[in-house]
């Protein structure tokens, strides 16, 4: 997973370079944001899926398997939308924690496009660990190493052709996730090698612990207290903790 969002992450750093100053500086800050605020958040709270499914799995509980996906998708999918009010609200924050005015308009507008790669990378998280724990990782592997490339093109046809400008290359990561969750689906729905574990909807649901990645947040909070000059482009250093 850390291919997928580091990858594209990296991908769409590139192509922000290639808009404008703004662009650049403000999309870097709404990826920081976003790992911050969101991607470590959700993954984190997947590993409860994790433990639940592997052990469910070595008892030969494939109903269970079944059930705590449903329960993670749902957690997910609720903490999605929480985060999403945050990421919409962004601004004042940014502002408070000194950024410029024009990077942090910027950085809220790419998150706001961002959203609907948020919710399906929670539906992915889930599914990997669904298939991890059946030992099933072909399908998973196949979609990680596709996925950087087709995000590649896609952003180059988007800036080149269509020239959407920052707000496509947001929304970039919600097409390229929507084909590695079709691949995914496509795989479940065709090889039936994980039909003992889905059997309709359960009703057991449990409360996920959060385990934040400490890395993250460690470093990321960084680029949001780094003091910034009234010309956004002077470069400057960051003083050391």
């Amino acid at each position: 997973m850390g291919l997928i969002t580091y990858g594209k992450s990296a991908i769409s750093t590139y192509f922000l370079g290639k808009l404008s100053k703004e662009a650049l500086v403000g999309g870097s800050l709404a990826i920081g944001v976003a790992n911050i605020t969101g991607y470590s958040i959700i993954s984190s709270l997947a590993t409860s899926m994790d433990g639940i499914s592997s052990q469910a799995c070595g008892a030969q509980q494939w109903t269970l398997i079944g059930q705590t996906l449903q329960c993670s998708i749902m957690i997910l999918t609720l903490t999605c939308i929480t985060i999403s009010i945050l990421w919409l609200n962004i601004e004042p924050v940014l502002l408070f924690c000194g950024q410029n005015p024009t990077i942090s308009s910027i950085a809220t507008t790419y998150l706001g496009f961002s959203l609907p790669d948020l919710i399906f990378t929670s539906l992915i998280i889930s599914f990997k660990i669904f298939l991890r724990t059946q030992d099933v990782t072909l399908p998973f592997m196949f979609s990680a190493t596709l996925a950087p490339f087709l995000h590649a093109i896609i952003n180059n046809v988007v800036i080149h052709t269509f020239g959407l400008g920052i707000q496509g290359v947001a929304l970039v990561g919600s097409f390229t996730n929507i084909k590695f969750l079709i691949i995914l689906l496509l795989y479940l729905w065709f090889s039936r090698n994980c039909s003992n574990s889905w059997q309709g909807v359960g009703k057991r649901v449990g409360l996920p612990r959060i385990r934040p990645s400490r890395p993250t947040f460690l470093h990321e909070p960084n680029k949001l207290v780094c003091p910034r000059p009234a010309d956004p482009w002077v470069k400057q250093t960051c003083p050391r903790a």
